[in-house]
Formats: C-alpha cells, structure tokens, sequence
C-alpha cells in the first residue's frame, strides 16, 4: 500500500453534475457496494438536497440508482450514515442543519427502486 489515491475511472456516473457523497457504503449480497448520494440545488426559496440511492458495481462502476427523494421534504438534509439491520436500511441524516435523523427503510423496498444508468462517455476536445 502506497497511501496514495488513483482515479482510475474518467468517465461520467449517469446521475448528473452536482452529485456528490453522503453515506459509507452498505454491501449487498450482490457485491454491489449501496451508497446514499445527493445533489444540492439553489431555488428561489433557498437550498435543498434531493437524493438517490446508488450501487457500485464490483468493477467500481455506477451501476444502478433511484430516483431522486427527498427523506423529509424541501431544505437541507443530508445524509451522515447507512447500515444494514436484519431486512432494514438504517439511513442517519440531519435537518436543516439542526436535527439529528434516523430512518429505518426496508431494504427491499430500496432495491425495488434502483434501476440502470445510462452512462455517457464524454469525448475531451
């Protein structure tokens, strides 16, 4: 081990420009790798996260994602955690900043949402 990082993908997740972390990652019987991802938007009213559900695959691609959610509705939230407990997805977030969340998701429920990304390969000019 080195203790230095590669990037060792280029190419573009799928899930838009913005998107970025939040959770560890939760393994799946798969193999896959489940992570909670968010983007941050600028509205009139102020800013708010959306989120996805993302799996890596075991090439360390985006393989597949949710739709956006919101787990509390517009503002600021932000995901801290993920764990598996039993059939559940514990997910921990905070609240405009103020609040400490948990939300207990069944993990089937989760998976049933996840569907492919379309990736697209961007050509450097």
């Amino acid at each position: 081990m080195t203790g230095q990082t590669a990037l060792d993908d280029r190419r573009a997740s799928g899930l838009g420009p913005g998107t970025r972390g939040g959770s560890c990652a939760v393994e799946l019987d798969s193999g896959e790798s489940l992570f909670v991802v968010h983007e941050s938007h600028l509205l009139p009213t102020g800013r708010t996260y959306v989120h996805r559900f993302v799996t890596i695959s075991t090439d360390g691609l985006v393989a597949r994602a949710s739709p956006r959610l919101r787990l509390t509705g517009f503002g600021v939230e932000f995901v801290a955690g993920a764990a598996l407990e039993g059939s559940d997805l514990l997910v921990t977030f905070g609240v405009a900043d103020r609040d400490a969340w948990l939300a207990r998701l069944p993990i089937a429920g989760v998976l049933e949402r996840l569907g492919p990304v379309r990736r697209v390969i961007g050509v450097p000019a």
